[in-house]
């Protein structure tokens, strides 16, 4: 599969920016090219001072660039990876659950916060096969003694969601 994480997506020393890549934020890319898209129509309007125009060109094709990029480095597995991140997913479904307080239990103040930042906070929750260890390292999570806390898990759960077009809400998940 193709990297999750693209260059559009690391710092220059090739470090990653963000939790999440830059193709997993829908609005946050239909942002970015309604604002080329108005620079661009500002330009042939001739709106734009002539002395302000260098750094505007300037920031224009800075955001084309990184739109360009984002858009060729979104990953785009093939049918059979699908069919295996589906299978993970389905998988990591019940762990999301078990770990996650009951809905009636939150809205009654029965959940202990300790416990809950333990679980977000420490790894909890085992990764069981190769695929998952593979999908976890794609993700950048850290592994602890073949664990991973419930914040990774979840990650890992909501980009491989959003990869194959599935819901990425992790509350749909939670039991009642």
């Amino acid at each position: 599969m193709q990297r999750v994480f693209g260059n559009a997506d690391r710092r220059p020393d090739g470090t990653v920016k963000s939790e999440y890549p830059a193709w997993y934020w829908d609005t946050q890319l239909e942002e970015l090219e309604r604002e080329v898209s108005e620079r661009r129509s500002s330009i042939s309007r001739g709106i734009i001072p002539s002395e302000a125009m260098p750094r505007y060109r300037g920031d224009l094709e800075a955001k084309e660039a990184r739109l360009t990029k984002i858009k060729e480095e979104s990953p785009r597995p093939s049918q059979e990876e699908k069919d295996k991140l589906s299978k993970m997913i389905k998988e990591m479904q019940e762990r999301i659950k078990e770990s996650n307080w009951k809905r009636s239990e939150m809205e009654r103040g029965l959940v202990d916060a300790h416990e809950e930042a333990k679980r977000m906070s420490e790894p909890c929750i085992p990764i069981r096969s190769d695929t998952e260890k593979n999908w976890a390292e794609q993700c950048y999570c850290r592994i602890i003694d073949g664990k991973v806390t419930r914040v990774d898990f979840e990650r890992m759960y909501k980009i491989a969601s959003k990869l194959i077009g599935e819901p990425t809400d992790i509350e749909y998940l939670r039991r009642p």
